[in-house]
């Protein structure tokens, strides 16, 4: 009888130890917090738009687009990427000084500027089909750039243009397109 609890007690002692381990290559989720709604990041783009030289620097534009399982891209619509299924849709047109990929750091919501590091507008939608009629554009905040690799990690807080706070989370790889033949960059 002793042994046997004593088999149960060190059995239940390894299976709480085994259970509690997390393993080490697990990637965290990726996710778009709006509000109180938690949508799963699935992947996501990098759009290289081309260089802007001006007197002083030369910038060159990018899009980070994020998606949920159900959204692929598709091509350049003109303006913006487009997609084909639907899902929820997150978007950051960035503007950097680093011609290779965009540049770790943060990126501040400032316009239409044409400085480096800057993002010149972004924007989710939830219910995203074939058109933008329903993006919500964000109003403040940041978002952050840290690469590893291939591996990037972004991280954006701040409100949207309703007020609603909208927390991003992504790690992952990007797929790349080159779309600056249609700016003629």
């Amino acid at each position: 009888m002793k042994k046997t609890f004593l088999f149960l007690a060190f059995f239940a002692v390894a299976a709480f130890t085994f259970m509690g381990c997390k393993k080490e290559d697990e990637t965290p989720e990726s996710y778009i917090l709006v509000g109180e709604n938690k949508f799963i990041i699935s992947g996501g783009d990098i759009i290289f738009e081309g260089m802007t030289p001006t007197k002083y620097i030369t910038t060159y534009s990018y899009s980070i687009s994020l998606n949920t399982s159900g959204l692929t891209y598709s091509s350049w619509d003109g303006y913006n990427p487009s997609y084909s299924g639907n899902g929820v849709l997150t978007l950051f047109h960035l503007r950097t000084t680093n011609s290779a990929k965009p540049a770790e750091g943060d990126y501040p919501l400032t316009g239409a500027s044409s400085e480096g590091y800057r993002c010149s507008g972004a924007g989710y939608e939830v219910g995203y089909s074939t058109a933008w009629y329903n993006m919500s554009e964000f109003d403040t905040g940041k978002i952050t750039i840290a690469i590893e690799g291939d591996t990037y990690t972004l991280n954006y807080e701040g409100n949207d243009e309703y007020g609603v706070t909208v927390k991003l989370f992504f790690t992952g790889k990007l797929a790349y397109h080159d779309e600056s033949d249609y700016f003629g960059s």
